[in-house]
């Protein structure tokens, strides 16, 4: 989502402009190092019955995560121009 509204709506306005592309940026980088980082300790994750095979794996499912975001971020763009 955060791809797109800085493609579609912001990507003209520059990056330091009343409407430009920062905060959306910034918005996607802290989505981004939290899907890297995986739940911490005091997660709601650290408390529910997940798999075991997921937590040591979370580097890889957050790579995974945010290749699929991209994707369908693209997806979305191809359609919609």
């Amino acid at each position: 989502t955060t791809v797109n509204a800085m493609v579609a709506v912001h990507w003209d306005a520059g990056f330091f402009a009343p409407a430009g592309v920062e905060l959306p940026l910034l918005y996607g980088l802290g989505a981004a190092a939290l899907a890297l980082a995986g739940p911490g300790r005091w997660s709601a994750d650290a408390v529910l019955p997940l798999p075991a095979p997921l937590r040591p794996h979370r580097l890889a499912v957050g790579l995974a995560a945010l290749s699929l975001a991209l994707a369908t971020a693209a997806v979305v763009l191809i359609l919609r121009g």
